[in-house]
């Protein structure tokens, strides 16, 4: 296992929102890479409060503005819900703070770009979309060997995430709020085929089962591109848990077990016709953070936000057919 060495720089960071990524994946990393947590701020003050003292925050807020204010506070990580994070992205970025936002950046194409545009003309300001997946040591692996022509040229991907949502309540459930399963954990699907392939579809179909709230439930899709690569996603929040990508090329195939899941304490394998050839344990998170603490640094990142209005783009679509 590798051992992340905290980093020379401390960022200070201010929380939007509290949720299971925040309290399991992200603020844990952020102390484990020697970030300072200054404040948070919640739906209510109460579970502000109850995530700063299980994280180590300086201060709970109920006002999302007052984090914005806080001259001890370098960065934001906004953990809002779908419909609410280009305000707020657009307010700290205003604020002259650096971003990190979850995944979707936005309910649409358009949004995100309007997000992007307002950090470029930020001077120095750094806006992330967090996609812990292309920070994993084994996506580059992957990635690497795809591009080398490890399994000659790419004919078909097949990418899978997909788990029960149970929370009726969960602005996931709500297409008003940027509810359903293809703004959520399709963008970690069409992010990662985009990768993959290394070009954007010319076709897409789509079909989508949605529930009584009108938000989809599943989403599978199919895609080709230029190149004649096709892949196909599926996203879902009503099946059993399940997350897999299987790359097959001309010369060999490629499967990638868990790639959006493994956690820091799993040997993350990936397979060449079925034969293991290599394992890699880390936290995509920490390896995000410090990417994200380079770039404002203007060491460019892996992915910038460019990419995450062109997978906006593709989302858009595959939602419009579907």
């Amino acid at each position: 296992m590798t051992r992340w060495v905290p980093s020379a720089v401390m960022l200070r960071w201010g929380i939007l929102g509290v949720n299971t990524t925040a309290e399991e994946s992200v603020g844990p990393a952020m102390r484990s890479v020697g970030h300072d947590l200054a404040v948070v701020s919640a739906e209510t003050l109460t579970a502000a409060q109850q995530f700063a003292a299980t994280q180590g925050v300086r201060r709970a807020r109920r006002d999302h503005a007052e984090v914005l204010v806080s001259r001890d506070v370098d960065a934001v990580f906004v953990a809002l819900p779908t419909s609410e994070r280009e305000h707020w992205v657009t307010e700290a970025l205003h604020a002259g703070k650096h971003v990190l936002c979850l995944k979707p950046l936005s309910i649409d194409a358009d949004g995100a770009a309007r997000m992007a545009a307002a950090a470029a003309s930020g001077a120095g300001l750094t806006l992330m979309e967090a996609l812990p997946l292309r920070f994993h040591p084994r996506t580059a692996a992957l990635l690497e060997l795809v591009r080398s022509g490890g399994i000659g040229a790419v004919r078909l991907v097949s990418a899978t995430s997909a788990y029960p949502m149970t929370d009726a309540d969960s602005y996931h459930a709500d297409p008003s709020r940027g509810g359903g399963a293809l703004l959520d954990v399709g963008a970690d699907l069409v992010s990662l085929i985009r990768w993959v392939l290394g070009e954007e579809p010319d076709v897409v179909r789509a079909v989508t089962r949605r529930w009584a709230s009108g938000a989809d439930a599943t989403t599978s899709a199919v895609m080709g591109f230029p190149s004649g690569a096709t892949a196909a996603l599926h996203a879902s929040f009503d099946s059993a848990r399940h997350s897999t990508l299987e790359i097959v090329g001309s010369d060999g195939t490629l499967r990638m077990p868990r790639p959006f899941t493994a956690g820091p304490g799993d040997q993350a394998a990936l397979l060449r016709s079925d034969e293991v050839i290599g394992t890699w344990r880390a936290d995509p998170w920490e390896r995000l953070l410090e990417a994200f603490e380079h770039a404002t640094q203007g060491i460019r990142p892996p992915i910038d936000v460019e990419d995450a209005v062109a997978t906006a783009h593709v989302i858009d679509w595959i939602a419009a057919s579907g």
